[in-house]
């Protein structure tokens, strides 16, 4: 079931100012909404390194637990170049 889309906006927004905080690069926010039947939005985001990226994660994974939100997914990807 999909978050109603303030909630998710308010969801994003925290995301975002986390992943800044840390120095993550590149980072965006895809509205998905009409493309998915289960997310309005994804944040994607690059890091330094495999101990940047954790600590992306954890970071991530603390505020969203703080939020009472549910995480479907995240991943990494190999390293390109």
């Amino acid at each position: 079931m999909k978050a109603k889309p303030s909630a998710s906006l308010e969801l994003v927004k925290l995301c975002c100012r986390v992943l800044d905080d840390k120095k993550a690069g590149d980072l965006r926010a895809l509205d998905v909404h009409e493309q998915s039947s289960i997310t309005n939005f994804l944040v994607l985001a690059t890091g330094t390194s495999d101990p940047h990226l954790r600590a992306l994660r954890v970071e991530i994974e603390k505020a969203l637990d703080g939020a009472k939100a549910r995480i479907v997914g995240m991943g990494t990807s190999p390293k390109i170049g």
